[in-house]
């Protein structure tokens, strides 16, 4: 039987409506890239949240 690989981790489903335009730039980038929608766009979500908490740390620390 064939299809996706079955992963372990535990994952959620969710929906997007997103602009016609960032819907093909975006599946241009994980084909370019050699990555499912899937992976690539958890792979950009944890990049831009990773900067955001690192930002917001620094931001903490010289407040104090």
């Amino acid at each position: 039987m064939k299809g996706r690989p079955k992963s372990n981790k535990e994952t959620k489903m969710i929906a997007l409506n997103l602009e016609k335009k960032t819907v093909e730039r975006f599946s241009e980038y994980a084909a370019k890239a050699g990555q499912t929608k899937t992976t690539a766009l958890e792979r950009i979500i944890n990049s831009y949240l990773d900067e955001y908490d690192k930002a917001e740390e620094e931001k903490k620390e010289s407040e104090d």
